[in-house]
């Protein structure tokens, strides 16, 4: 898959919306089914709400430290880091956005990996539906911020 493929999930997130609507409707549902299609449903969402048109944000390997710099509206440059959740082993969060200096020209180059059919993990996606960088890049999209 090249960044440019269109990963077309909307009818993978109907079908999970129909799986789980057809398991709360037996007479004995199964919970395990119930929470894994929940699970997808909400991955497949995520991922729904992140691609854009060239799905830089979810394809491609990403750096260790999981770190980003950028600037808006001719506004300071800013940084957002990696930062685990007390008591989490998988689950972590981006920092808050912190001023830092200008990259180079040579640390502006994109540090993924682009390789075929690579997409983005749960929790990276997780944690990137909470931070502004990342929902902000869209109209109307706005964070969806998550308690411990």
């Amino acid at each position: 898959m090249n960044i440019f493929d269109r990963i077309d999930n909307l009818s993978l997130i109907e079908n999970c919306l129909l799986h789980l609507n057809f398991e709360l409707s037996r007479e004995t549902p199964s919970y395990f089914r119930i929470a894994k299609e929940a699970h997808l449903l909400l991955y497949r969402s995520m991922i729904e709400v992140l691609k854009g048109t060239a799905n830089l944000f979810i394809t491609g390997h990403r750096t260790k430290s999981r770190s980003h710099k950028y600037t808006r509206d001719n506004k300071p440059w800013q940084e957002i880091h990696k930062e685990p959740i007390e008591g989490c082993q998988k689950a972590w969060r981006f920092s808050q956005p912190a001023t830092c200096e200008e990259p180079t020209p040579d640390s502006k180059k994109l540090k993924r990996i682009m390789t075929k059919d690579y997409l983005v993990e749960f929790y990276d996606a997780l944690a990137m539906i909470q931070t502004d960088y990342f929902m902000n890049q869209y109209v109307f999209s706005r964070t969806f911020p998550l308690s411990d």
